[in-house]
């Protein structure tokens, strides 16, 4: 089972985001766990630090905490680095703050079928 986390102030967009998992048809693979912004995603991972992260899709700007920020207190408090980040925003080209392997951003609106082809591969499903 691949781990993925959805964090994203817009339920709308969460929903759009996790109803893609559907169409690739990977629900069964997959545990999905969203969030409404950094924090909240932060203190899930502190809370279940034996569990993978395969897949971590954040927005970058958030109230309470933003995605850059929950980034790098992922990698200074020495939690489980997801396997792959997907930075998603419409106020960015690329955050120069986060300079990470495995870190792919896109910016809102972006194209569903390489939103898509890229979580397939990521996730090697």
């Amino acid at each position: 089972m691949k781990n993925l986390l959805v964090v994203d102030d817009d339920e709308m967009l969460r929903q759009l985001i996790t109803s893609q998992f559907e169409i690739l048809g990977i629900t069964r693979l997959i545990n999905v766990s969203e969030f409404e912004n950094g924090l909240e995603a932060l203190n899930h991972i502190r809370d279940n630090k034996k569990e993978d992260i395969d897949l971590l899709i954040t927005d970058l700007k958030m109230p309470e905490m933003e995605g850059n920020d929950l980034i790098g207190h992922i990698m200074r408090e020495g939690l489980p680095k997801p396997k792959t980040i997907i930075v998603i925003s419409g106020y960015m080209v690329k955050d120069q703050n986060i300079n990470l392997e495995g870190v792919y951003f896109l910016n809102k609106p972006f194209d569903m079928n390489y939103f898509r082809s890229l979580v397939k591969e990521r996730l090697g499903v």
